[in-house]
């Protein structure tokens, strides 16, 4: 007889309160639609987990600002990026920004969610957009082409854009595959030079 245990994974972290605050205040100053208000659980999410957990292999003596998305602009979410760059400016922070998502879930006949042409599509043009930074692209995608290939990480990357709005980076793209139908990207944007080089990825 085979037995198969499951056991649960746990993972804890503190929170940056002082961030979260600052950027409430940023947000409220700019009357963007952000903030804690509305939140209704404050426990980690999937999105959240599936990151800390390698993070917390190399790394203890960090704290965490969980940010959600919404069903608002592109222009919306690379605004609320720009305000976690200028509070964390403002506190002084050092901050790694991780936009949790994936790609098309629709790569392949076999995988859960079934083929789309616009899949594998839509995982070409991110992974260009990642290699190349072209952060102004990201924000240019039509979101019913962004349906259709069912994506789930784009508002991510999108608030990522903005929080490395006019800053000099080097993009490196260290894998991308879609071996069960959904596709992963892990891309390394690092910031080099100072915040508005003349070379600076700029979107208005």
């Amino acid at each position: 007889m085979l037995a198969l245990a499951l056991v649960a994974a746990h993972y804890s972290c503190d929170y940056d309160a002082r961030l979260v605050d600052k950027i409430c205040q940023l947000a409220d100053r700019d009357e963007l639609p952000a903030g804690t208000a509305g939140e209704r659980d404050p426990e980690l999410d999937h999105a959240t987990m599936i990151p800390l957990h390698f993070i917390q292999r190399h790394y203890t003596d960090f704290e965490v600002v969980r940010i959600g998305l919404s069903g608002l602009s592109p222009a919306i979410h690379y605004e609320l990026g720009k305000l976690v760059q200028e509070a964390a400016a403002q506190l002084g922070r050092r901050v790694v920004f991780v936009a949790s998502g994936d790609l098309s879930h629709k790569l392949l006949e076999s995988g859960p969610y079934g083929f789309a042409p616009e899949g594998p599509v839509f995982d070409d043009r991110i992974e260009k957009d990642f290699s190349s930074a072209d952060f102004l692209d990201l924000l240019e995608i039509d979101r019913g082409f962004a349906e259709r290939a069912a994506e789930c990480g784009l508002r991510s990357f999108q608030i990522m854009a903005g929080a490395l709005d006019r800053t000099a980076v080097r993009s490196e793209v260290l894998s991308h595959e879609g071996p069960f139908g959904v596709g992963y990207c892990v891309a390394c944007f690092s910031p080099e030079g100072e915040e508005g080089a003349d070379d600076s990825p700029r979107v208005s």
